[in-house]
């Protein structure tokens, strides 16, 4: 980046649209989403799985998938899964066109703070309201990362989830956006069902790897305070680098500065389903066991519920709807 400042990883999840819009959407809350996706597809509502997202998507994909004409009879439920993948991205948009129209996102806090500081955004939401008023770049991974991957498994489309990237320049410096759960722009790489996310934890650790390799090659035997020091000059180096079209490097991903940087949970649940996130957190807690205490990288958890994550602090609203305090303090590291 332009700035030479150690940069700071914030994980946002759908409580930023609650923190904007202060109300229910298809943005802000994932039972809407559902709710909007069968009236659309016609199907009947079903309380089963109400309060599981995951679950109550493979439990439409099924009624979709009985309720299909004798025409439609050679489809098969990932077709199904397709479709019901393309309403979710057109009700996003249309929800998403009608926030800027009434401007309802101008001046968020994210987007503060990806304006002033150099800053990683990893938003966990298929939208890119957090970052619409400015003009980004499309970065992503080469054919030869995906090929060599393939190679032990790792599919192409969560490979693109780890590398692929947006790319915000404010001048003075740049932030980077990441969507490792996929993105309105691209319909394939929503991450909504068990499959989906079934398939990540393989990726997340293919990634974790490459970063260990990479921070061999990097450091070498140095340990404690001065390899930190070594890793983080080299992360800042990789970060200025970011105006070739494609990623060459297969460190070169959101999971590497994921294992470095500051990390920040704020608007996040962190499920028992993020069985890949909660992972990497005690992998990286790991890395830092010969880093002096007081001396790691921050990662920290703004919400109203602790996660229970070794390495991982809770930071709790100091009383009920205190939120935005939280979010202040959250977004100004």
């Amino acid at each position: 980046m332009k700035n030479n400042k150690v940069s700071h990883l914030i994980i946002i999840g759908t409580g930023f649209h609650r923190k904007i819009s202060f109300k229910e959407s298809n943005l802000s809350s994932w039972n809407r989403l559902l709710v909007d996706v069968r009236k659309n597809h016609e199907l009947k509502k079903n309380d089963v799985f109400e309060n599981d997202p995951v679950m109550e998507w493979e439990a439409m994909i099924a009624d979709c998938f009985g309720k299909r004409s004798e025409s439609d009879n050679h489809k098969k439920s990932s077709d199904v899964e397709r479709e019901m993948k393309k309403t979710v991205c057109e009700l996003l948009r249309k929800t998403s066109h009608k926030c800027n129209l009434k401007k309802v996102y101008d001046n968020n806090p994210v987007f503060s703070r990806i304006s002033q500081l150099p800053t990683h955004i990893v938003s966990l939401n298929f939208d890119q309201m957090a970052y619409s008023k400015c003009k980004s770049k499309k970065i992503v991974c080469s054919e030869k990362i995906i090929d060599t991957a393939k190679k032990i498994g790792c599919r192409e489309n969560e490979l693109r989830l780890l590398h692929d990237r947006f790319i915000c320049d404010f001048g003075d410096h740049e932030s980077i956006i990441w969507h490792p759960h996929g993105h309105v722009g691209r319909m394939s790489s929503l991450v909504l069902g068990m499959r989906d996310y079934g398939f990540l934890p393989h990726s997340y650790y293919h990634a974790f790897h490459q970063f260990k390799k990479w921070e061999r090659d990097i450091a070498g035997e140095l340990t404690g305070p001065a390899k930190y020091d070594k890793l983080i000059c080299a992360l800042s180096e990789m970060d200025s680098l970011q105006k070739s079209e494609k990623i060459t490097n297969p460190a070169d991903n959101w999971v590497t500065r994921f294992m470095l940087y500051p990390v920040t949970f704020i608007g996040v649940g962190l499920s028992q389903v993020e069985i890949g996130m909660r992972w990497l957190l005690v992998q990286r807690a790991r890395n830092f066991l010969r880093v002096p205490k007081g001396q790691e990288p921050v990662a920290e958890f703004y919400g109203e519920k602790d996660p229970r994550i070794p390495g991982l602090a809770w930071k709790r609203p100091d009383k009920k709807g205190f939120h935005d305090q939280m979010w202040k303090s959250a977004l100004e590291h």
